[in-house]
């Protein structure tokens, strides 16, 4: 069995898990935090043990004592290594085109969504999670190019009420409506990589029962407002862990391809 089915497994003895399909929902969403976890916690230990003016084996004596030793040390030498330098570098150049941070911090879009639709007591889509998760504490856009996003965004709603693209949006109960072609899609752009931008993590492009022809026509569609992969959101695990898994993955927060800019 497999690192990450021990701990899907250990999940299910403390948690009750539903039955599927609702319960393989719940599995995926688990391994996918689990690996932003796991990534997110290789780079916290690169911030508090790497520096360029020290040796490889300076940083091994000084390793951390709640992780395997061998493990860090193979960690250490790809964050020395040339291929380890470029990917570092590349992550930086990345996080510098990245225009649109969002502001939902440790929440995650989920709770974001289930509140703003307790309060507006109607189905919330990622165009309207967009505009709540990239305002001020004051209630302001974050910047210029934001405050641009959310007023076409605003503009292709309001020319499409009544239509049947509200009918097209995709959820499952509970969660964040979504189509290959909604306001978020026309503004931001189709979507890449594998993953649905604005509604976190679980779905994917293949999973909007529309998708097929619907994706393809708007992969055809240039769009002007992206931007490189940039550093997605992070959260970092506090137990005792190993850290040597697929290890050139040490800086993949920041060349990852996942568009934290655009979320």
């Amino acid at each position: 069995m497999s690192i990450k089915e021990d701990c899907w497994s250990l999940m299910t003895k403390r948690f009750t898990i539903p039955e599927p399909p609702l319960g393989d929902i719940v599995k995926s969403w688990f391994l996918k935090d689990l690996g932003e976890k796991w990534r997110n916690y290789k780079c916290s230990l690169k911030q508090k043990y790497f520096d360029e003016a020290f040796t490889p084996q300076y940083v091994k004596n000084n390793a951390p004592t709640d992780v395997n030793l061998e493990q860090f040390c193979k960690l250490v030498d790809f964050w020395y290594s040339d291929a380890g330098r470029h990917r570092s570098h590349a992550g930086k150049q990345n996080r510098s085109l990245q225009t649109t941070v969002h502001t939902a911090g440790s929440k995650s879009f989920a709770r974001y969504a289930h509140e703003l639709e307790k309060e507006k007591q109607v189905p919330i889509n990622r165009a309207d999670l967009y505009k709540t998760v990239h305002m001020r504490s004051d209630g302001s856009p974050i910047n210029p190019d934001v405050a641009e996003k959310i007023r076409r965004m605003e503009e292709i709603g309001l020319n499409d009420s009544g239509s049947s693209q509200t009918s097209n949006e995709f959820r499952v109960d509970g969660s964040i409506g979504w189509s290959p072609s909604d306001r978020y899609a026309q503004v931001i752009g189709p979507e890449r990589h594998g993953r649905i931008r604005g509604v976190g993590l679980g779905p994917t492009p293949s999973s909007h029962p529309a998708n097929t022809n619907e994706q393809r026509q708007y992969q055809d569609v240039p769009n002007n407002n992206q931007v490189s992969p940039a550093i997605h959101r992070s959260s970092h695990a506090s137990r005792k862990t190993s850290v040597a898994d697929n290890a050139d993955d040490a800086e993949s927060a920041g060349a990852d391809g996942a568009e934290g800019g655009e979320d």
